[in-house]
């Protein structure tokens, strides 16, 4: 790999970003780390990582089908236990749309470790090897 000029790709040191001090309702984990699911569009798994620009922050949301990894879902929400999910306008979202919420325990990335994967491979294979201008570009550079 050396004399090829082959690296591999480097893991950037993970810091918390999610908002866990809040006072909102909590849903309870009914998942209980089962991840395989055989039916599609039965449970969404989501997620919320940050993308750092040099204009600002650019928030990058995902929502994987537990059945087949694409990015897509409906019926079972399970999320982390950040403020954005807990809070009561996105909860009634949820109740309208006939959602059932579902969020892992305090400090626990094994209880969504789909989103968490799939967000770890885009960053250490994309994003975190670039240095993006403005949020465009990052939108851009990510969608691509």
């Amino acid at each position: 790999m050396r004399t090829e000029g082959i690296r591999t790709k480097t893991v950037k040191q993970w810091r918390a970003t999610t908002q866990l001090n809040h006072r909102m309702p909590v849903a309870a984990s009914t998942r209980d780390r089962q991840f395989s699911v055989t039916r599609p569009n039965r449970v969404w798994a989501w997620d919320r990582t940050s993308v750092w620009t040099t204009e600002s922050r650019l928030s990058l949301a995902a929502v994987l089908d537990l059945s087949s990894r694409a990015a897509i879902g409906w019926v079972l929400h399970h999320s982390d236990r950040g403020s954005q999910y807990a809070a009561r306008a996105y909860q009634q979202l949820l109740t309208t749309q006939r959602m059932t919420g579902s969020m892992s325990r305090r400090r626990n990335c094994w209880d969504n470790p789909c989103v968490e994967c799939a967000f770890g491979t885009l960053k250490r294979e994309l994003i975190d090897h670039r240095q993006y201008r403005t949020r465009d570009e990052a939108t851009w550079d990510i969608f691509e």
